[in-house]
């Protein structure tokens, strides 16, 4: 009978860690909502996100939530808050224009204009260094310095990378071979 009791309380010890998450399974870690400026980092990541475009979404791209320790941690690359700080100022500027503060959106600094991506055929993208920013960069060629080559980037570490002009954007997408 003391046995059974013993047996009974190992599996509820261990039903309790399983449920509670004490298992050496590590904590989901990224960003918890889809769309705008309001970032947070934690286990609750959505599955699956919805196609709607919100201002500041671009400015995601900037994020990354790593886990350190026990904690969730969001790590920032350095245009993140030149590029928030530019986003809301369009919102605040244009409050009752929404068309207007996606136009103001799209000037702010480490976002691509629609004319630095703008192409008609494939010659027209090229892939090295942007011109202004010094980043590694693929767009139209005018805003381009292919002197200077960022080679995993443009090419892929597995040379399976190629920039392409489609519906009138210049786009990275894998080769096939």
């Amino acid at each position: 009978m003391l046995q059974k009791g013993y047996i009974i309380l190992g599996l509820s010890v261990v039903l309790t860690m399983i449920i509670s998450g004490c298992t050496d399974e590590r904590p989901r870690c990224g960003i918890e909502n889809c769309h705008g400026t309001d970032i947070t980092c934690g286990p609750d990541v959505p599955d699956v996100c919805t196609e709607e475009y919100v201002l500041g979404d671009r400015c995601r791209q900037y994020v990354s939530c790593v886990q350190i320790e026990d904690e969730c941690r969001m790590l920032t690359d350095d245009k993140f808050y030149s590029c928030i700080s530019c986003v809301e100022k369009c919102k605040a500027d244009f409050i009752d224009d929404i068309s207007k503060a996606f136009e103001c959106e799209s000037k702010c600094p480490g976002i691509p204009s629609t004319q630095e991506t703008y192409c008609e055929v494939d010659e027209d993208c090229a892939c090295g260094i942007h011109k202004t920013t010094k980043d590694c960069f693929y767009g139209n060629k005018d805003y381009v310095d292919t002197q200077t080559q960022c080679p995993d980037f443009c090419t892929g570490i597995a040379g399976n990378l190629k920039i392409e002009c489609i519906d009138n954007k210049c786009q990275q997408t894998m080769t096939t071979r």
